[in-house]
């Protein structure tokens, strides 16, 4: 075969992540190259030790559907147990399996495993060559190359699906931390904003500058638990960036008064420096206000290192 086009089937089953799109391309390529009418690729179920079709060509749905294979048993079963590729020439000769369903051109067929690091994945089987000729020694050789390559894309796909159901995982593990996080922290703000509007009686400007400060520093916090959930959806690819027209001299001054707090008791001074009193432009205000946190304050625990001043320049 030429190295060219060689090349192109074996970078085609490569380029496919997903896993049905990635059996799919295989066994299309593997039809195609070997000229059959008639195949299936089974991949081994571990827990039960079965084999089922996810894959096939020229086989009706239901076949796909209800054929399985133990491990052990039958032509795939005998396949994957032994990790041996079977040419058969006539399987009513072969005593070790039974004879097939009619429907076939002649009692010729291919089996090969699919192995990846020294793992049974499943089985390639071919029958029904579109010449109706009988499988040759050259039919198993170019089956068995095949299958080295599809072995090494179908394990680069599955621990592809793996790291989604992780990553899947772990997002839903934040999404119910953080809505179980969120819930009282939104009560205790808007009790916050009741003492802020003097609704539960009158508020000094003493007071109701460290109601703001609270409140502030109340809103930093689900903020930051919005941004646990956007590097989970980060992780998972879902992540959307929320930008808006806002005044980023805004964002500083609560960020400079939340972490003033801190560094007021720690002896340390620290001053704000704006050249402008409104400077507004498009960002995404977590982001930027996470930027600003880390710019006031490197460190953590005990450890903070603050700036003498934070300036904003347009």
């Amino acid at each position: 075969m030429d190295t060219k086009v060689w090349n192109g089937i074996i970078k085609d089953i490569n380029a496919q992540l997903d896993l049905d799109a990635c059996l799919k391309t295989s066994m299309d390529k593997v039809s195609d190259l070997l000229g059959v009418e008639r195949g299936s690729l089974m991949l081994l179920d571990k827990e039960n030790q079965e084999l089922s079709i996810r894959a096939a060509k020229g086989l009706n749905e239901n076949i796909i559907k209800k054929a399985k294979a133990k491990v052990g048993e039958g032509i795939s079963g005998w396949v994957a147990k032994n990790k041996e590729p079977l040419l058969i020439k006539d399987i009513a000769r072969d005593k070790r399996f039974r004879r097939r369903s009619k429907g076939y051109h002649n009692n010729s067929l291919l089996s090969v495993p699919l192995v990846a690091n020294d793992e049974v994945l499943g089985v390639i089987n071919v029958n029904n060559k579109v010449s109706k000729e009988t499988f040759q020694e050259k039919d198993l050789d170019i089956l068995k190359e095949m299958a080295s390559h599809v072995s090494g894309a179908i394990d680069k796909s599955l621990k592809y699906e793996e790291i989604k159901r992780l990553s899947q995982l772990k997002l839903d593990f934040v999404a119910t931390v953080s809505h179980e996080l969120r819930s009282p922290l939104t009560s205790v703000k808007e009790a916050m904003n009741i003492l802020l509007d003097g609704l539960a009686g009158e508020v000094d400007p003493n007071q109701e500058k460290f109601i703001t400060i609270s409140k502030n520093n109340i809103d930093r916090v689900l903020r930051l638990i919005e941004e646990l959930l956007d590097l989970s959806r980060l992780e998972a690819g879902k992540v959307d960036t929320e930008r808006s027209f806002q005044d980023i001299c805004t964002v500083a001054k609560e960020a400079y008064e939340t972490m003033k707090i801190d560094a007021d008791k720690r002896d340390i001074r620290l001053k704000l420096d704006l050249s402008h009193k409104k400077l507004e432009m498009w960002f995404d205000r977590g982001q930027i206000e996470r930027v600003f946190t880390n710019l006031i304050g490197k460190g953590t625990g005990r450890h903070i290192i603050y700036p003498t001043s934070l300036k904003i320049y347009p």
